[in-house]
């Protein structure tokens, strides 16, 4: 029995995203995302480049897994 499914991690990103977006809307969120521009302090940099590292990283494991037969 499979106890863990790419569907479900698939549906509760996607609903994590969605809460996001209707409590502090798409623009804010779009403007917290950014890694460079007018008003990016070297925190927030970091802070999103660690995170867009971290996600890398998991596609990449994920690829790496479903590679394997």
């Amino acid at each position: 029995m499979e106890y863990w499914s790419w569907r479900v991690f698939a549906l509760a990103l996607a609903i994590q995203i969605i809460r996001c977006i209707r409590r502090y809307g798409l623009r804010n969120l779009r403007r917290s995302l950014r890694l460079w521009g007018e008003g990016v302090t070297p925190k927030q940099r970091r802070e999103n480049l660690v995170a867009l590292g971290v996600l890398l990283t998991l596609a990449v494991i994920g690829v790496l897994f479903w590679l394997i037969p």
